[in-house]
């Protein structure tokens, strides 16, 4: 009996330990978010990412059956934050030129650019956190609550 206790405290701390550890682990590495959080998780791109930090927001559209889901990008070049459509997925591709018209009636500046033989349009300035919002919500009409899959490079999520 007096071996019996240790044993259950002993554990009962470990269970603790693997506990912590996994919550830990799950808020360092979100893998998905809602379109009512990329405000808050583009400013911890903004707060802690460097050159080459990058977060990839994809999602899916009903009636879209592409092997590659639809995404939006932030990132941080020559240390300046910046919203990218990178034109990969195809859904990204066959939206581009209605996207466009979108994004320069918001008042923004495109501009193009390519990296690893990949395009994309890349747009910096003012207010660049809601623009990913609002071509979520005011251009594909995604539910709030939609859930969006959730790539994230060089971010302390934990900022």
């Amino acid at each position: 009996m007096k071996i019996l206790i240790p044993i259950l405290v002993l554990l009962a701390v470990i269970g603790l330990i693997v506990v912590l550890a996994r919550s830990k682990i799950a808020r360092q590495d979100p893998t998905c978010a809602t379109r009512d959080q990329i405000l808050s998780i583009v400013s911890k791109l903004q707060r802690t990412g460097r050159d080459g930090s990058f977060l990839v927001f994809m999602f899916s559209l009903p009636g879209n059956h592409d092997e590659t889901l639809p995404n939006l990008q932030y990132s941080i070049e020559k240390g300046r934050l910046g919203f990218e459509w990178v034109l990969l997925a195809p859904q990204n591709i066959k939206d581009e030129s209605r996207l466009r018209i979108f994004i320069t009636r918001l008042g923004y500046t495109i501009s193009e650019n390519q990296m690893n033989g990949v395009s994309y349009l890349r747009i910096e300035g003012k207010a660049l956190e809601d623009l990913g919002v609002r071509i979520l919500r005011d251009f594909y009409h995604l539910a709030p609550e939609a859930k969006l899959e959730l790539i994230v490079e060089g971010v302390d999520m934990n900022a």
